[in-house]
């Protein structure tokens, strides 16, 4: 995967893409150029990107809205 190096899609990919400057076309070309010609490098991205997509699951997800729901009930409280 390819995508920006700007906040929020650098925070998104965790690790799991080339990020270049969305503004240079000299990086973007420079980034399409190395996930086609590194396979090592391309692999390295794939093996990370399907770690970081378990940050999206329905159950993490769920959890994290579970856990900001008790914060606000128990500080709703005090």
């Amino acid at each position: 995967m390819l995508t920006s190096c700007l906040s929020p899609m650098r925070d998104i990919a965790a690790g799991g893409a080339c990020l270049v400057n969305p503004l240079s076309v000299d990086e973007i070309r420079a980034g399409i150029r190395k996930l086609i010609g590194d396979e090592q490098y391309r692999s390295g991205l794939i093996e990370a990107g399907w770690k970081n997509v378990r940050r999206f699951g329905a159950l993490e997800i769920a959890r994290e809205y579970a856990d900001l729901y008790a914060a606000v009930a128990s500080s709703s409280k005090s």
